[in-house]
């Protein structure tokens, strides 16, 4: 997309039919390299930026008009220093076409950004994300895709995509990672239906194995969070120790750490690591 940019913002392409052929090609690049199936609503969160719950695989037919108005709201004052006085107050009807082309995009009753933004793409392109996250979220037909539509919003849930995949830090993250990562955040097909051990019938989209009693990845889970939150404590300079004999909560169980000095007002520092499921059975009626 960043090497097709430099066209959309100076041609009135927003209505070519090759800019549909592009989206399909990347939609299908996209499913090869993730090793999904790409449904076109899962296509549509793909295509939008991370910060909307997508992959920020950006389509080229949604950025197309916002380029286009972008790049002549900011050139329009040198055009107009050119251009002889009879044709100071003549409209382009590129710009005509654009902005109606942009308006099926951002919603009808959107307004087009005013004169001091109206020269960054981002202030075109940002009612359009909007329009079609909430028209995801409109048409999300069961609970589960209405919360994991609402989970992908969350300021933090696209850190993984945004991380620089170093492996010697342990940022890098296997094949079938990325895939059940990509599968997850789009609501796809990532496994057969089958029965579990625990006798509950999984679907698709596996993602039962997040919440499972017998899942061999959920006590690993817990455990690296909670050696995170020790560390931490550690390089602060503040003893503590995990999982302490001889303390327990309210409702008998024992804190995952305590800090071995007092931490404010002569009481030292309790912490519970929990691994929040956003589509386990038992979230699911509040998470949606």
């Amino acid at each position: 997309m960043p090497r097709l940019l430099y066209t959309l913002r100076t041609a009135p392409c927003m209505k070519s039919p090759i800019l549909p052929l592009y989206d399909e090609l990347l939609r299908s690049s996209l499913a090869l390299l993730a090793n999904v199936d790409l449904t076109q609503s899962a296509w549509e969160q793909a295509s939008l930026p991370i910060r909307y719950g997508g992959l920020g695989i950006r389509s080229a037919v949604m950025l197309a008009p916002s380029a286009f108005l972008a790049s002549a709201a900011g050139a329009e004052n040198i055009i107009s220093s050119m251009l002889p006085q009879r044709l100071q107050n003549v409209t382009d009807p590129a710009v005509e076409d654009a902005l109606a082309v942009w308006k099926t995009k951002a919603g009808q009753s959107s307004l087009p950004p005013d004169s001091s933004c109206s020269r960054f793409q981002k202030a075109w392109d940002q009612p359009c994300c909007q329009w079609l996250a909430a028209d995801l979220l409109s048409k999300a037909q069961s609970q589960a895709d209405k919360a994991r539509l609402l989970a992908r919003s969350e300021g933090s849930s696209g850190a993984w995509l945004k991380a620089v995949p170093l492996a010697t830090i342990g940022l890098k993250l296997d094949d079938d990672s990325v895939r059940i990562s990509v599968g997850l955040r789009l609501g796809v097909k990532i496994c057969e239906a089958h029965d579990c051990t625990c006798g509950a019938k999984v679907d698709c989209r596996g993602t039962h194995g997040l919440a499972c009693k017998f899942s061999a990845g959920r006590h690993p889970r817990h455990g690296s969070l909670n050696d995170i939150i020790h560390r931490s404590l550690q390089r602060a300079q503040v003893p503590a120790v995990k999982e302490p004999l001889g303390l327990c909560r309210s409702d008998g169980k024992r804190p995952d750490g305590v800090t071995m000095i007092p931490w404010s007002r002569g009481r030292c520092l309790a912490w519970d690591v929990t691994v929040v499921d956003t589509l386990a059975p038992s979230h699911i009626a509040e998470t949606s």
